[in-house]
């Protein structure tokens, strides 16, 4: 019913009305800012997950078409450029920013992802992480989502969780919300201690390779920024500590001197996992060298002219799998 209703008010002009309004706001800001919407993508997919649902390749293309007609779609590495263009253009009509943004790496973006954005000739920004391209790891989210739809599939409960009840989701992300907050050796100690007392097999989810992702540079070099999505998808807050201060350096420079060792490109964005930022991240990121450091905060971001050695700090809109009157509404921020 609500995708109804969302998409009955995307035809009726609400998307266009708020579209125009941010144009609008954008002819207003200093010479020396712009917005821009950074979406934050994960998995395309035709697969299906109950507590993380990638984006089915058709609500994909459905955004793809929508920004290709509405914005002008680019890397972050291309947003100077795109600010000086419209510092020589100021008082014209130019289309809103978007920046179309991956993290972690799965190995179907290859398969769903690329060639729709080929289609359609819009670059993206994707972020690794390190020990997948390594040794296809399983990242902690994977297998905590991954015990939770097995919970459901059986309609077996656990001390916290019982899918019989209404209000399935809510239990869920109370316990996503505690296990953000764990160490990482408890919080892979508990994952385990579930999967035992479940009966749960890890989950095999294919993950993009070196070769894969060299591959992809070379057949869509202008279409692939390459960012960095920590060496392990740690969260990193929980390493803003005495005890974890050589693991935070480890998750923060490690994944920018591989990276460029291995590809022999310039590596200039971190996406934090999971969103999570602390000042001690900030301070880190832009010591080890990187222009842009991503966070989630469902926001339009400010991107300023850069000055010497500043890193520019940027909200990503989260997206999810939804059909494009819902998402174009998400985009246009209607909430």
């Amino acid at each position: 019913m609500k995708n109804r209703i969302l998409s009955l008010l995307h035809h009726l002009g609400l998307t266009r009305y708020l579209r125009s309004r941010k144009t609008r706001l954008a002819a207003s800001q200093p010479q020396n800012s712009v917005s821009v919407s950074i979406l934050s993508l994960h998995r395309i997919s035709v697969e299906k997950d109950a507590c993380w649902q990638p984006i089915q390749p058709k609500n994909f293309e459905a955004i793809l078409q929508y920004a290709a007609a509405h914005y002008e779609v680019l890397r972050l590495s291309d947003l100077a450029t795109a600010l000086e263009k419209r510092q020589e253009k100021s008082g014209g009509k130019l289309r809103p920013l978007m920046v179309l943004s991956f993290d972690d790496g799965y190995a179907d973006f290859m398969q769903y992802a690329l060639p729709l954005l080929q289609k359609y000739n819009l670059p993206c920004n994707h972020n690794f992480v390190i020990d997948c391209l390594e040794d296809n790891a399983c990242i902690w989210t994977q297998r905590f989502n991954h015990i939770f739809n097995e919970l459901l599939r059986r309609k077996a409960a656990t001390e916290n969780f019982d899918p019989k009840k209404g209000g399935w989701y809510k239990q869920y992300m109370a316990i996503f919300r505690q296990f953000l907050q764990y160490p990482a050796q408890e919080r892979m100690q508990r994952i385990a201690e579930l999967e035992r007392a479940q009966r749960i097999e890890p989950p095999k989810v294919e993950m993009m390779r070196w070769a894969d992702l060299k591959d992809c540079l070379l057949r869509y070099e202008n279409l692939l920024e390459v960012g960095a999505h920590t060496y392990t998808h740690e969260v990193l807050p929980t390493l803003c500590t005495q005890a974890g201060a050589q693991a935070l350096r480890k998750e923060i420079f490690a994944p920018k001197e591989r990276l460029e060792n291995e590809l022999q490109i310039p590596i200039s964005v971190f996406a934090l996992p999971n969103g999570q930022n602390h000042k001690q991240i900030n301070t880190l990121a832009k010591q080890a060298g990187y222009n842009f450091l991503l966070e989630v905060g469902d926001q339009i971001a400010q991107y300023t002219e850069p000055q010497a050695q500043e890193m520019q700090i940027l909200p990503r809109l989260n997206m999810i799998d939804e059909p494009i009157g819902a998402a174009a509404l998400r985009i246009e921020r209607l909430w």
